[in-house]
This record gives C-alpha cells, sequence and structure tokens, in this order.
C-alpha cells in the first residue's frame, strides 16, 4: 500500500503556469476562491486511491494557503503556507498516521518577515525537511531567496542554504528536491531569467555545485522546477527557446556527481508556449517531464 499527501482547492486550482506562481514571488495580489486542504490518500495495489485523513490547522486562514506544497516523509507530512500577507509564512509538520500536529516551523526572526514566502515549495527524505522561501530577505542584497533544512521529528532548523553568488530577485529556493543527503535547489530569476540550480549536501548545508545551462539564455527560468537522484540532477526551463518569441521549454540533465551537464531534453513535437520543463521527476534512469 502507498501513501500520498495531497493539497488541493476545493473550488479551483492554483498551479496553472510559472508567470502565475511567480505573481507570488513578486507581490502581486491574488484572490484565492477558497480554502486549501491537505489530504492524506491511501493507495491499495489493486483499487482506487481513498482519502483517509484531512489535516487541517486551527490558525490556518484563506489567505494563508495552508497546503500550498506538500511532502512526505515516512510517517511524517508537511504543509506549507507561504502567503503570508499580514503574518509570515510557515509549515507545518504533521504525524499521518495519527493526525496530530508535531510541529511548526517558520524561518528565524531576523528573517521572518510578514510578506516572505516560506512553504512555498518543500520535500522531505528520511531525515530531513527542505523548504523553500523564494522572497526570503538579506541583510545585504533584497529578497534573494533562501532554502531551510529541519530535522523533521524535532522540528530543528538545521541549516538556512543560500547560493554562493545571492543577488536580490534571484527566487532561489523556487524549485526544491532531494535525494538521500543531497539537496537541489532552483532559483530561475537568477540573471534576468538566465537560471541556475545549486546542489547541497543536506549533512554540512554547504553547496557543492552550481549548475547552468551551456545555452544560457535570458528568460529561460532554468530552476523553475528541480530534482535529483542517485546519479542525476534535473534541471527544468520552461521558458526556454531557440528563436526569440518561441518558447517550448527545455529540461537539462547533470552529472549529480560532478555537476557536469549530459544532455539537453525537448520533445519531438516542441512548440511555443508548452512550457516543457514547468515539472520535472527523476527515479534512476527515467526522467518525467511535464509541459502544461
Amino acid at each position: 500500500m502507498k501513501v500520498i499527501l495531497r493539497s488541493h482547492y476545493v473550488t479551483s486550482v492554483l498551479r496553472g503556469s510559472v508567470s502565475y506562481l511567480r505573481s507570488l514571488t513578486q507581490k502581486r495580489q491574488v484572490v484565492v476562491s477558497s480554502l486549501l486542504v491537505l489530504s492524506l490518500l491511501s493507495v491499495a495495489d489493486s483499487a482506487s486511491a481513498v482519502e483517509t485523513r484531512k489535516f487541517t490547522v486551527t490558525e490556518a486562514t484563506r489567505q494563508g494557503l495552508m497546503g500550498f506544497s506538500a511532502a512526505l516523509g515516512g510517517d511524517l507530512g508537511f504543509a506549507g503556507a507561504p502567503a503570508g500577507t499580514t503574518l509570515p509564512g510557515k509549515g507545518y509538520i504533521f504525524n499521518v498516521e495519527t493526525g496530530e500536529l508535531w510541529h511548526t516551523v517558520r524561518p528565524p526572526t531576523e528573517y521572518n518577515f510578514s510578506d516572505n514566502l516560506f512553504g512555498f515549495n518543500a520535500k522531505m527524505t528520511s531525515n530531513r525537511l527542505i523548504v523553500g522561501d523564494p522572497a526570503n530577505p538579506n541583510a545585504v542584497t533584497k529578497r534573494p531567496g533562501a532554502a531551510y533544512v529541519f530535522d523533521p521529528l524535532s522540528g530543528e532548523q538545521l541549516f538556512r542554504l543560500t547560493p554562493s553568488d545571492s543577488f536580490g530577485g534571484n527566487e532561489f529556493g523556487f524549485g526544491i528536491n532531494a535525494y538521500q543527503d543531497v539537496a537541489i535547489v532552483g532559483a530561475p530569476n537568477l540573471g534576468v531569467g538566465l537560471g541556475a540550480a545549486y546542489l547541497f549536501d543536506l549533512n554540512t548545508g554547504t553547496q557543492t555545485h552550481k549548475l547552468v545551462a551551456a545555452d544560457p539564455l535570458l528568460g529561460s527560468e532554468f530552476g523553475a522546477d528541480v530534482a535529483v537522484g542517485a546519479d542525476y540532477a534535473l534541471v527544468g526551463a520552461p521558458s526556454n527557446y531557440a528563436t526569440l518569441g518561441f518558447f517550448p521549454g527545455a529540461a537539462y540533465v547533470f552529472d549529480a556527481a560532478t555537476g557536469s551537464q549530459l544532455w539537453k531534453l525537448q520533445p519531438d513535437d516542441s512548440y511555443g508556449g508548452d512550457e516543457f520543463g514547468f515539472d520535472v521527476a527523476i527515479d534512476g534512469h527515467i526522467a518525467v517531464i511535464g509541459a502544461p
């Protein structure tokens, strides 16, 4: 039996396009038609999914978007509530077996502002929770973004991840993924949309590689979504183009150990506006790439 943690709207869907998601990071007003909820689905080998539990918190508000991001690791689940307007974004760690709220996590006080986006994206491994905040502030530059690593059992913050070339507006933390002791974090607006992705050691919090496209293009949004596995890192660039005005998107495969680019992936039926690379996933030698 498998369990799936699913975030969803009661009456509307939020994830429509990269530009719509970016409206959150740029602090434009987003009108939400209903509360987000978080559901635990039990998937038997032979039948359809059955909802077994609904997670809510008493402090959740319509504006908070509790459940915008969701992650699952063993018996624990995470729900992000990034859209802080009068209150900062935060996240909730649940026991998926009992439904009990274990911890509420947020950035440390010096980075915990009312218009951050902590909880925008998240990933859990067996012993780590990584939470993205692509609008997180910095003492030197304005809102370059950050990612935070927690021990999900204790709720303790272990590391604050920032890139070696942190700069205002990079949107570092827009895309997040992890495999065992390696995390990958995307910054799709670095260099006016050239984008980059960064690999980190989750045991030390140190950056090990910066990943960039061999054919960098302004506005390609390289790093909008990211994935990492045992051997490969996969980075989506949903606004990548060959001819200006023709934006089919692309995805790039890197050696996770060395950071070297191996391949650029595009579909046989590539067409402008496809946003190929909007969502990416990798498992072993198989990659799945969305073109919404």
